[in-house]
Formats: C-alpha cells, structure tokens, sequence
C-alpha cells in the first residue's frame, strides 16, 4: 500500500497535474486563436467598401490589438506551456517507476513531442513578429 501511495503522489499525482495544466494552456491558445481569427475576418469583410487608403488606416489602427493577442498567446505558450512539457519530461525521467512499460513508452514520445511543440511555438512567434500573421490578407 505505501508503494502505491508514494506512486500516487510522488509520479502519477504531479503528471496528471501538468497533463492537465498543459491541455488547459494549449486550449486557451487555441481559443484565443480562433476568436482572433474570427475577428480579423469580420473585419476584413466590414472593410470591403472601403477605399484602398481608408482600409489601410482601418488596419494600421486595429493592427496593435491584434498584435497584442499573438505576443500574449506567444508568451503563455513559451513561459507556461513548454516549461510544463519539460516538467513532465524530467519527472519521466526521474523517477523509479520508468522501468514500467507505459511510463518508457511515454518517456521514448514526449521528448520528440516537446521538441516539436517548442518548435511550432517558436516559428508562429517569428512569423507573427514578423507580421505576416495580421494585416497581410
């Protein structure tokens, strides 16, 4: 029974804890996203009748909100979403319950996983510091 509760508390307590807090952070993302993108379009269809000059001052005024969106999305994702996908990755790594078959399957996949997402985070922000993302329809 002691076995089973240093387990509970020590492996699988704090696992599910970052499993959980890592979906709950890339839902966020995802949300805020989508309600961005959403918006950006709806604008962008609300500006069709304008003129070329007036759709342009349009943008460059609304431009900053958006812009804010994306480097709040960013930031949450590079100082709350990845260091929690390292966290899990070392608590794998760490522990005496890594001999178990499940725990080595999940400890060979999440660190390609966390590369992976390190990676896209790390592209979508140079792509949104680069502008690309808001204002070039």
């Amino acid at each position: 029974m002691e076995f089973c509760e240093k387990q509970l508390a020590e492996f699988y307590a704090p696992l599910l804890a970052l499993r959980a807090e890592t979906k709950a952070e890339a839902h966020l993302r995802e949300y805020i996203t989508d309600k961005a993108g959403l918006a950006w379009g709806r604008l962008m269809e609300e500006s069709e009748g304008m003129s070329p000059a007036e759709r342009r001052k349009l943008t460059d005024e609304r431009k900053p909100d958006f812009a804010k969106m994306i480097d709040y999305n960013n930031t949450k994702a590079m100082n709350d979403l990845l260091p929690a996908y390292r966290q899990m990755v070392a608590l794998l790594g760490t522990t005496s319950y890594e001999k178990r078959p499940h725990v080595r399957c999940t400890k060979r996949s999440m660190p390609s996983h966390c590369q992976l997402a390190d990676l896209r985070i790390r592209v979508e922000t140079l792509h949104d510091s680069e502008g690309e993302s808001v204002g070039d329809d």
